[in-house]
């Protein structure tokens, strides 16, 4: 992977993450303006299976179900993701 400026260890713990076994949810925040975006850009630019969902300030409910859709679109042959699940 190419470097990314002054973000190794950033770049080394989500590397280090994504090799754990089995499934997990990783969230990632922080102030804003400091590249979070950015940085998981960048680790998942080498075409890493993943599903990137950006919350916002809506219900929990309509996150939810914006979560949902996005699972189901990054994982269309899912048995277990189904609009109606």
């Amino acid at each position: 992977m190419s470097s990314f400026y002054n973000r190794k260890q950033e770049i080394t713990d989500l590397t280090s993450a994504w090799e754990d076994s089995g499934a997990k949810l990783r969230l990632l925040y922080g102030r804003r303006r400091v590249g979070k975006t950015c940085l998981l850009q960048h680790f998942l630019s080498d075409g890493r299976p993943h599903c990137y969902f950006l919350a916002s300030a809506m219900t929990i409910t309509g996150n939810l179900e914006r979560l949902a859709q996005a699972l189901i679109k990054a994982h269309p042959r899912h048995p277990d993701l189904t609009p109606a699940s």
